[in-house]
C-alpha cells in the first residue's frame, strides 16, 4: 500500500499493488491494470488475474488499486445537478498522468503497456480518460459506465479526439448488463452506435450486453472477457 502527497489534487492518495506470484523471485517486468474504486473488490479483481494468467488467457499483470476520496469529484467530466462538488475529472487525470503512474513506474518491474478498468461512475471516467489522452493508456475497460450522465460530453469529445488522432493500436472494452440501471444500457448501445460508425481505423472496441446481469454483479460477470479483450492487445 501507498500514499501518495498529490499536488494536483492537494491530498493525499492511497493505492495498492497486488503483486502476482513469483514477482518478488524474478527481474520479469509486467503490464499494470490500474482499478478505480481500489477499495471495492480489488482483492477478488487480483484472484481473477491469477486464475486467468495460470490458464494462460492473459499475461501476468500488476494490479494497482486506487482508493477515492471524492468519487463524484473526481470521476466525472462535468457537473452533476444535485451534488455539490462534481465536474473536476481533468485534475484527477492529470494526478494518473503525473504522479500516480510515475511514482508506480518508478518502484516496481512494469513495462509499458497500461490498461485502466472502471465501474459504474469510473467507468464513465474511464471512457473520458480514454477519449481525453489516448497516449496514457493502452486499453480501457468500462463496465457499467454512468453514460446517462454525460453522453452528449462524451460524444462531442469523441468527435474531437478522433479528429486529431493517436488511437492506432488502443483498445475500448465497454459492458453493461441487461438489467442494469435505468438508462444505463440504451446509452451504453447509442455510445456503441457512435463508435461503430465513427471509430477511426485502428482502434479496437467491443461492446457486450450482458443478459440477465445487473448494475452490482456486471464487473465479475465481464471479467473474463474483459482480461481477455486486453491479451488480445497485449499480443500483438
Amino acid at each position: 500500500m501507498f500514499g501518495i502527497r498529490s499536488v494536483v489534487l492537494r491530498e493525499t492518495r492511497v493505492a495498492t499493488a497486488f503483486l502476482p506470484d513469483g514477482y518478488e523471485d524474478s527481474d520479469e517486468r509486467l503490464p499494470v491494470l490500474y482499478k478505480l474504486d481500489g477499495e471495492w473488490d480489488s482483492p477478488a479483481f487480483a484472484i481473477a488475474l491469477e486464475r486467468l494468467a495460470r490458464e494462460g488467457r492473459i499475461p501476468r499483470m500488476i494490479l494497482v488499486a486506487v482508493e477515492n476520496t471524492d468519487r463524484h469529484r473526481d470521476m466525472t467530466p462535468t457537473r452533476i445537478a444535485g451534488h455539490s462538488r462534481t465536474g473536476e475529472a481533468d485534475y484527477f487525470l492529470d494526478f494518473l498522468r503525473r504522479e500516480l503512474i510515475p511514482f508506480i513506474e518508478a518502484r516496481l518491474r512494469t513495462t509499458p503497456e497500461r490498461f485502466l478498468f472502471g465501474h459504474s461512475l469510473a467507468g464513465l471516467f474511464t471512457i473520458y480518460a480514454f477519449l481525453s489522452a489516448p497516449d496514457l493508456f493502452d486499453g480501457c475497460i468500462a463496465t457499467s459506465p454512468s453514460l446517462p450522465y454525460d453522453l452528449r460530453k462524451l460524444v462531442f469529445l469523441a468527435s474531437d479526439s478522433f479528429e486529431r488522432g493517436g488511437f492506432a493500436g488502443r483498445a475500448l472494452y465497454l459492458a453493461t448488463g441487461t438489467g442494469d440501471l435505468d438508462g444505463y444500457l440504451d446509452a451504453a448501445r447509442a455510445f456503441a452506435g457512435y463508435l461503430d460508425a465513427n471509430a477511426p481505423e485502428g482502434l479496437r472496441w467491443r461492446f457486450d450486453a450482458l443478459e440477465g446481469e445487473d448494475h452490482r454483479t456486471t464487473p465479475f460477470a465481464a471479467l473474463d472477457s474483459a482480461f481477455i479483450f486486453l491479451r488480445a492487445k497485449t499480443a500483438e
